[in-house]
């Protein structure tokens, strides 16, 4: 099952590899100062848990239920610095790449359901001394969870038990 501080991880060795070029990719809201530039940041969205509820899979024999979920997460990307909309492009290519789609499923068990689209920020904010770009991908991937919902070892009858056919 998939951890968000496997999804960060997974992200981080993406970004660092397929972006020539960056000095460090860095975990997004921080409370350090910023590395030099280029450099890239993952920020983790929204967790979504797809469907009603999660699946009960077993019950072990100690009585500790398996429940199994789907979940969807939007994982945003950030390059800052000279060169910021071309090593997002470069990125976002790989994406493509089946050595990269299944580094992010074998490893990390991350599926890539949606590369999304890249923005160049430079002149949205109106920021000309920093280049940055700008890009959303969305992942699935499970959750497992366990209840201790016991066993019942022995049931006291107190009336006439009724055969019903």
């Amino acid at each position: 099952m998939t951890t968000p501080t496997q999804i960060k991880t997974a992200f981080q060795e993406w970004l660092s590899q397929e972006a020539a070029g960056l000095t460090s990719v860095i975990f997004a809201d921080q409370a350090a100062p910023r590395p030099p530039k280029p450099y890239g940041t993952v920020r983790l969205g929204v967790q979504r848990a797809l469907g009603l509820r999660d699946e009960f899979r077993e019950l072990d024999d100690l009585g500790i239920a398996e429940y199994l979920g789907q979940r969807e997460m939007t994982v945003a990307l950030n390059i800052y610095g000279p060169g910021a909309l071309e090593q997002m492009h470069q990125a976002q290519a790989s994406l493509s790449k089946q050595s990269v789609l299944d580094r992010f499923i074998g490893t990390y068990g991350i599926a890539i359901l949606d590369a999304g689209d890249i923005t160049n920020l430079t002149s949205f904010l109106e920021v000309s001394d920093e280049e940055r770009a700008m890009m959303e991908v969305r992942i699935g991937y499970s959750v497992s969870t366990n209840d201790d919902v016991g066993w019942i070892e022995t049931v006291e009858v107190n009336d006439q038990i009724v055969e019903i056919a």
